[in-house]
């Protein structure tokens, strides 16, 4: 299982699954996926209420409906996905869409203005809606960002930015 920037290429022009998890941008996920294989299949693990599904017949993804029982597989690589009732489903790999939300008080109480995720809005340079205070990382995101952004690369980026941006204030506020 994984990111499909980090190890689609890997897997391309294999059978995927997608394993919903019931964040509502499974179906989406699922459709995004049809970029590295033409065959992709939505696994719903008992949830026939799809969001997208037009999306997902203009991608061609398939959709299995059945509850999930198990991955099988061997030397750490996954060969399919077994159901409560039905065939198993032969993969390559597997993905789901880990929906991720920061739960933390702090930046509403000091102040700080949020994104409908949940996410502290920032500028380019981790600045929030509240003068001297920084968020960076899956905390934060600009409004032109998509939301679900959490790599550690773009973390570190973005806490790097901050960084200079904070140091060159502090620098340039001790020659007042």
């Amino acid at each position: 299982m994984g990111c499909p920037y980090c190890h689609a290429w890997e897997m391309r022009d294999q059978s995927l699954a997608v394993l919903a998890t019931g964040g509502g941008a499974d179906a989406m996920f699922a459709a995004q996926l049809t970029q590295w294989s033409t065959k992709i299949t939505l696994c719903t693990n008992g949830t026939s209420d799809i969001d997208d599904e037009d999306v997902l017949r203009k991608r061609g993804v398939s959709v299995r409906t059945e509850r999930v029982c198990r991955l099988e597989g061997r030397d750490g690589a996954v060969e399919q996905v077994v159901f409560q009732d039905g065939p198993p489903l032969r993969c390559a790999g597997v993905f789901l869409h880990a929906t991720t939300r920061q739960a933390s008080a702090l930046p509403e109480q000091l102040g700080c203005v949020m994104l409908d995720d949940d996410s502290v809005r920032v500028d380019d340079a981790g600045k929030t809606s509240v003068p001297g205070i920084y968020a960076v990382g899956d905390l934060a995101r600009r409004e032109s960002s998509p939301s679900g952004m959490t790599f550690v690369v773009s973390a570190a980026a973005m806490g790097f930015v901050a960084a200079t941006t904070i140091n060159q204030e502090l620098f340039l506020e001790s020659l007042d």
